[in-house]
């Protein structure tokens, strides 16, 4: 959010803008895990076949925006990811077993791929 705009289609075009911009601008400042993650996924749709931007999907709603979604990128740290990763494993299941490793593993790799991409258009 901006203010000081003329009007509110200025206000728009620029927001617009904003979406589109790459770089350090896009992705740092007040930009959250969950905006990029969620940029990100809609980024992945017109490269990856359907059913894996499901798997991702499911994956960032379910574990990883409940997890980090509220953090900054730019605050982001190690400690803060694996602390996710560690109650993701925690999770419980139907039946009150925990989640599968395989499934661990995948929201990791997920959260690798979509932070690996935030770093690259910084």
């Amino acid at each position: 959010r901006r203010g000081g705009f003329d009007s509110q289609a200025e206000a728009e075009r620029a927001g617009r803008r904003l979406r589109r911009m790459p770089g350090v601008e896009a992705v740092t400042g007040r930009w959250t895990v969950q905006r990029w993650l969620e940029l990100w996924l809609a980024q992945c749709e017109a490269r990856l076949r359907p059913t894996a931007v499901v798997n991702y999907r499911r994956i960032v709603q379910t574990y990883l925006i409940p997890q980090l979604g509220e953090t900054r990128l730019t605050a982001l740290r190690t400690r803060d990811v694996q602390r996710a990763i560690d109650a993701i494993a925690r999770t419980r299941v139907r039946g009150g077993g925990r989640i599968a490793p395989s499934t661990v593993d995948r929201a990791r790799a997920v959260l690798r791929s979509a932070l690996n991409e935030a770093a690259v258009r910084a």
